[in-house]
């Protein structure tokens, strides 16, 4: 209280000075002579009076509801209670359990003296965490190995560390030697959980060589027979356990496997990669809940259910509309050219071109994978993190030894889209085909893919 006090000297100046003129008033009314001892007794008595009315009056406002409740603010949603003793069990829970934040604690400890004395060791124990978590990531960010490995052996608290946020961060710049320290310090409960996320993301990012290359470490080092029963469970994990998944293009998916994935973005490279390393019967019972129930997912708000495959069909008819346009007056000179019709269909094509799978646009860009020569910009682009794509520019396809190249639809592009165009049915169909193989080797019924309902703009 009296550190309180302390950080506004002003104010309590203030009110002494409010106090000593109040009682110098009021003594005279009592009848008392003037002295230092009765000012000061008046003084102290105004002091009680004015507490014990302000509290009374505080009490009142409550009860009729003219004063609210104090609000704190909760992970999942607002819990209110009031200044008393009384705490609902759910806040209860949830401080035991350590639920609730360092700003969350703050604000609970200030709603009664019970409470802020009973958490100020918690909240001091929050913050130690929270400089500590702090100075782990910076050591990760810059590449610390060697200091982030120090911390992790002399902290007795490694579940602070080794929190979801070291690992997304880790997982998105792929630090796989920064990743591999850290789960050497994991507990084996939870090596599995993130084994799982960096496996999905290779296969949601179309890495089949990374992807395989987890399946063969996995494979090495705990043994692999033809034996369903005798293979390694991470090995068999990998492929059979079900997560929440987001693909580059935003699609929020509901829990699948990673073949399920595989088979609704019809990269057929990476299913049959995943044969091998999975029993025909696993693979027969995979393929008939995908084909009974497809995937399910949320795009841009918009929620799709049951859909089978990735629908090429957007994607190759915008292109068609370019070239059929665009290529006959390149060739005709009778015929006259609209740029802004020009400039519209290509466009239209760069917008079906933000939400291909990633396998899609590896396709254009062999030599390095999801990355184009923006030449707008004149810069090299991440395909799925440039928000102009479809905006002011489309991404044509490289030529042998150059990368894929976004562009402006400011002339007739000549061989490119057709080659494009071509490209993109060919894989279509061998994947389409590939697909049906299946069915007929694992004698499951051919029900039509449903086309997706989702269409850009």
């Amino acid at each position: 209280m009296w550190k309180r006090i302390k950080k506004h000297p002003r104010l309590v100046k203030f009110f002494t000075v409010a106090l000593a003129i109040t009682a110098y008033f009021v003594v005279p009314i009592i009848g008392i002579p003037i002295t230092p001892w009765s000012v000061g007794i008046a003084a102290a008595i105004c002091s009680i009076g004015g507490l014990v009315l302000g509290g009374f009056l505080g009490w009142v406002g409550q009860k009729i509801g003219l004063i609210p409740p104090i609000t704190i603010s909760h992970p999942d949603k607002n819990r209110q209670f009031h200044k008393v003793e009384k705490i609902p069990q759910v806040v209860v829970r949830d401080i035991l359990a350590r639920n609730l934040d360092l700003k969350d604690l703050e604000a609970t400890a200030g709603s009664s003296r019970h409470l802020y004395h009973l958490l100020k060791p918690r909240i001091r124990e929050a913050k130690l965490e929270a400089k500590l978590e702090a100075k782990f990531l910076q050591h990760i960010t810059h590449d610390e190995q060697k200091e982030a490995e120090e911390m992790l052996g002399i902290e007795k608290k490694k579940e602070i560390l080794l929190s979801s946020t070291v690992f997304q961060y880790v997982l998105q710049k792929k630090k796989w030697v920064m990743w591999e320290m850290l789960l050497r310090y994991l507990p084996p409960t939870q090596i599995l959980e993130q084994s799982v996320a960096r496996f999905f993301q290779h296969v949601v990012h179309g890495e089949q060589k990374e992807a395989e290359a987890m399946l063969i470490k996995e494979k090495s080092n705990f043994g692999f027979r033809e034996e369903k029963e005798e293979k390694c469970a991470i090995l068999s994990k990998l492929l059979t356990t079900k997560a929440s998944v987001r693909d580059l293009s935003g699609r929020e998916f509901n829990p699948l496997t990673a073949i399920h994935f595989v088979f609704w973005a019809k990269d057929q490279s990476m299913w049959e990669m995943f044969e091998k390393y999975l029993p025909v019967d696993n693979v027969s019972e995979q393929h008939k809940e995908h084909k009974n129930q497809g995937v399910s997912y949320v795009l841009e708000g918009k929620k799709i259910e049951k859909e089978y495959h990735y629908d090429f069909f957007p994607l190759i008819e915008a292109l068609e509309q370019y070239i059929h346009y665009a290529e006959i007056r390149n060739v005709s000179s009778y015929v006259p050219v609209d740029w802004t019709e020009v400039k519209k269909r290509w466009l239209e094509y760069g917008a079906a071109q933000r939400y291909v799978p990633a396998h899609v646009a590896n396709k254009y860009t062999p030599m390095r994978p999801l990355f184009f020569m923006n030449y707008i910009t004149e810069l090299s682009s991440a395909w799925f993190s440039d928000a102009n794509l479809g905006v002011t520019f489309a991404i044509e396809s490289g030529e042998i030894n150059s990368m894929a190249r976004g562009i402006r639809a400011d002339r007739f592009r000549g061989r490119v889209p057709l080659y494009d165009s071509s490209m993109l049915c060919r894989l279509s169909k061998a994947a389409t085909e590939a697909y049906k193989n299946l069915d007929a080797r694992y004698e499951v019924k051919v029900v039509p893919a449903a086309p997706s309902s989702f269409r850009p703009l």
